[in-house]
């Protein structure tokens, strides 16, 4: 049932232009009169969840699991990932440990306070009008229902077999109080994400990853994880062209300059290094993981985090505009990175 929970710190640098805080050269245009729109509604686990009685709540699951079994697969992730069984029995054992974690109780009032349905109305409009570019671009990619959770502060967006879940309570503000308690643990380069700007951006990027995980497959090479997540932040602007640079790629302005500034020396860098051909995990990893700065050798601190991904952003685009005539079906179909970055002709001076 459960396919993966998907932790979403991304942080993913590009090199449009700046000044205007959004790239005004995509081309992925639709006629008004042509984009059927994905009406949808979201649904609200975190509501649903508190509105059951922790005491008594036996009587509700056996319907709760039909209605919503996603739901109760999400709960034993979050709160009990080594459960082996899942039968009603240990259904409403994971919804009352739900309700006894630490900070339930005020984390969820926070949320509601935060993101009450007027605000959550707007944000639900947002991703029916992303996913309707999505669906007219690439009517292949299926569309899955879309839930708000409180996550207990696991992740701030992850899919199961039919839903993508959006755990609110990763959107409080980087100032929140319980972000920083010492229990937690949490660094500042992951606080500084937790804002609710993100989030819509987030919602797209995670529709990517339900639709085109390719991580089961054999023999992939850096290029294919670098080309992979390009291809999952080129996904993202397609559905938000109006996006700004700072909230598609999670990092700042200055940082993105930086690497626009030094995009020919991060280039002989990376094929210096030999990653893009290499198996190595731990070597392809240190370009793609989250940090305060790609730990990676030959690179300088100044480096923003998950270089290998803003680098295969810009093979993607390059590739895309190299051969205008290709959909966004054709470019996600298409499994061969090598080709991608040789037809890219990605070489910047």
């Amino acid at each position: 049932m459960f396919k993966r929970l998907i932790f979403t710190i991304v942080s993913i640098i590009s090199i449009i232009v700046i000044n205007n805080g959004c790239s005004n050269d995509f081309k992925f245009d639709i006629p008004k009169d042509k984009l059927n729109l994905v009406n949808q509604s979201l649904v609200r686990w975190d509501i649903i969840l508190r509105e059951i009685d922790s005491q008594n709540c036996l009587l509700k699951v056996n319907d709760l699991q039909k209605k919503y079994p996603d739901l109760i697969y999400t709960l034993k992730y979050i709160v009990w990932p080594d459960l082996a069984r899942l039968d009603s029995g240990f259904a409403s054992k994971i919804i009352y440990k739900y309700y006894h974690e630490p900070y339930a109780d005020t984390l969820y009032n926070d949320v509601y306070k935060r993101f009450p349905t007027c605000r959550l109305d707007s944000i639900n409009k947002q991703i029916n009008l992303g996913f309707s570019r999505i669906k007219y671009f690439s009517p292949k990619t299926k569309i899955p229902k879309v839930a708000t959770v409180v996550t207990l502060f696991a992740a701030q967006s992850f899919f199961t077999d039919s839903t993508i879940a959006i755990g609110l309570d990763c959107y409080l503000g980087s100032q929140y109080k319980y972000y920083n308690a010492a229990q937690l643990n949490l660094p500042q380069f992951v606080i500084s994400k937790f804002e609710s700007i993100y989030l819509v951006n987030q919602c797209f990027k995670t529709l990517f990853e339900y639709n085109y995980d390719f991580k089961s497959k054999k023999g992939l090479l850096g290029i294919d994880y670098f080309v992979q997540a390009g291809k999952r932040l080129y996904f993202a602007k397609i559905a938000q062209p109006d996006v700004q640079d700072s909230v598609l790629f999670e990092h700042s302005n200055v940082q993105i300059k930086w690497c626009q500034d030094a995009e020919a020396q991060l280039w002989q860098s990376l094929v210096a290094s030999g990653v893009f051909f290499k198996s190595d995990a731990v070597q392809i990893n240190n370009y793609l993981t989250e940090g305060p700065f790609t730990n990676a050798e030959g690179l300088p601190q100044e480096t923003p985090s998950r270089i290998g991904e803003w680098i295969g952003y810009q093979i993607v685009k390059k590739y895309m505009d190299e051969n205008p005539k290709m959909t966004l079906q054709e470019l996600l179909a298409n499994t061969d990175s090598r080709q991608i970055l040789m037809k890219s002709k990605y070489k910047p001076k």
